[in-house]
């Protein structure tokens, strides 16, 4: 293993990088030793976006259709957001995609219909009681608000697009590497 001053001299001599493409698991970590921690990070952190914006189309696409008559899934889609943060405490990249994720906007109820719920009710009926007008709960439902089933459109999204995020991310780090590796050989002139 080539220490990082004898690579960083032999960056300067002119004979670490060359504009060639990358090739061997070898060859990629010494460049990667090169390029520094804040380059490695920085490209992690758009490919994982780039990866991330794809899955989140995909869930999107397959958000079910409003079952009641002038209602639209259109605050559903808006609801369906994605993640990429470093986690601070301990220096890697956190990312992820579904619903209320990253700015929250859209439907309040989007997460209901991805994760379904049991039968719900509305209200307490009560009763007065004593000359102060208390009101005491009977505890008796007044109005049946329905159940709704789970719907699993986020695992159908994530599915379909399963291979297409991770060649994303990968296409995308390659790009990002060839742009530090293009300003690593831009800096050594």
């Amino acid at each position: 293993m080539i220490g990082t001053n004898k690579l960083r001299s032999q960056l300067w001599n002119g004979s670490s990088v060359s504009k060639e493409p990358i090739s061997g698991d070898k060859e990629l970590d010494r460049v990667l030793r090169l390029l520094g921690e804040k380059a490695i990070r920085k490209m992690a952190r758009v490919s994982l976006g780039k990866g991330l914006t794809v899955l989140a189309r995909s869930i999107r696409a397959v958000v079910p259709s409003a079952t009641t008559s002038g209602h639209s899934n259109r605050s559903i889609k808006k609801a369906i957001g994605r993640r990429n943060k470093k986690n601070r405490r301990h220096g890697f990249h956190e990312a992820k995609a579904g619903i209320h994720v990253g700015k929250k906007s859209g439907a309040p109820h989007a997460h209901l219909i991805g994760l379904g719920t049991d039968h719900r009710y509305a209200g307490f009926s009560s009763r007065q009681k004593g000359y102060r007008g208390e009101a005491r709960r009977t505890g008796s439902a007044i109005a049946y608000r329905g159940r709704i089933e789970a719907n699993d459109f986020i695992k159908r999204g994530l599915e379909s697009a399963n291979s297409e995020v991770l060649s994303k991310i990968a296409q995308e780090f390659e790009r990002q590497l060839e742009l530090e590796t293009a300003k690593l050989y831009r800096r050594r002139r």
